[in-house]
């Protein structure tokens, strides 16, 4: 009779423990603080946050910048039209390192190509368009899209525009007179980076020299430059049907490794893929990851309340500060403060 009482308790602790484990294992499920609903007819590809934090810049069938802390619109920027100009929707979205300017990019087509517009953030007034209708090789005229611009950055000091194409043709503009500095061809178009000095850029699948274009350094996986100090990227493969991914640390400058780690595994691909400003953390499937100890911080929610319908992601990104996360959901802008979560982790130790 004993050892029966003896031998139930045991069970019951067992099992009180497990569920306790298990209830703690679980990751956080992150509301949204707010969410801006632009419009149901424009659907949303682009966000991008202010270098402070503190706006974030939509770009969908208009252009559009937001106070996140208030929610209120600040500008609509007004997309040209009339002949050479087919504004359906912008490709990609981008600030000036002091925040005076951003920048737009459009598709390209049959009477416009892939243009990219830069404004002045405080008054909306287009300040230079850049085009390159004239740099057309004749060969892809009748395959605009191959010109659109998808991705860019300013340089460090703000004065100069670098756009890359679908076709992977890199252009360098001058801000303020808006000419073409330099037109190279190069590899691969998205994550990309340039190198503080300029003379080099992280894109695609490689490292490449701004200098002429070459090759300096390629990889098969998706490279990004974190922190302004080392290449990242993660490596994955699949056993017994599970997808395993690892982190790759190499040298900025001599591309040797410097460390690599397991951070989570996984029944399918990553989607919703970004990675914070120094590589400490990062957002997958709307789960937020710690890179450092390769654990599940939280999850994200669209849900406001519990009757909300659960929605999915086409786009998302973390604020530099790495306090703010902006998730896109067609026409809707989920913002969500994640400081309690990165607060548990030293800025940079997982790049360690």
């Amino acid at each position: 009779m004993c050892f029966f009482i003896k031998q139930t308790k045991c069970k019951v602790v067992f099992i009180v423990s497990f569920i306790l484990l298990c209830c703690l294992s679980v990751s956080a499920q992150i509301s949204p603080m707010s969410v801006i609903d632009i419009t149901s007819k424009n659907k949303i590809s682009r966000i991008e946050f202010s270098p402070d934090g503190s706006q974030i810049l939509i770009g969908g069938v208009t252009t559009e910048l937001w106070d996140i802390s208030t929610g209120k619109r600040l500008h609509k920027f007004e997309h040209p039209t009339g002949e050479g100009f087919n504004k359906e929707i912008s490709c990609c979205v981008k600030f000036s390192p002091d925040g005076k300017y951003l920048a737009t990019s459009f598709p390209a087509s049959a009477w416009g190509w892939g243009d990219t517009i830069l404004w002045d953030t405080s008054t909306g007034e287009i300040v230079q368009t850049f085009r390159i209708e004239d740099d057309l090789p004749y060969q892809y005229v009748n395959f605009p899209s191959f010109f659109d611009v998808e991705n860019m950055c300013f340089s460090d000091d703000g004065k100069r525009l670098y756009t890359v194409t679908h076709q992977t043709i890199l252009h360098v503009w001058d801000i303020d007179t808006g000419e073409k500095i330099k037109q190279l061809n190069i590899g691969g178009s998205t994550p990309f980076a340039i190198y503080p000095d300029e003379t080099r850029c992280v894109s695609g699948i490689g490292v490449y020299s701004l200098e002429d274009g070459s090759e300096l350094m390629k990889i098969d996986d998706l490279l990004y430059l974190k922190n302004d100090s080392m290449l990242m990227y993660i490596k994955s493969h699949v056993d017994h049907g599970n997808y395993q991914y690892q982190v790759h640390l190499l040298d900025m400058n001599t591309y040797e490794p410097i460390s690599s780690y397991p951070v989570f595994n996984e029944d399918s691909y990553l989607s919703d893929l970004d990675i914070s400003t120094n590589g400490s953390f990062l957002t997958y499937n709307k789960c937020i990851l710690s890179t450092k100890e390769s654990s599940k911080l939280g999850s994200l929610s669209t849900k406001m309340v519990e009757s909300d319908v659960e929605e999915t992601f086409n786009h998302i990104v973390f604020s530099s500060d790495e306090q703010t996360i902006a998730a896109i959901s067609d026409s809707k802008v989920y913002i969500y403060d994640i400081s309690d979560l990165t607060s548990t982790a030293k800025t940079g130790e997982g790049l360690k």
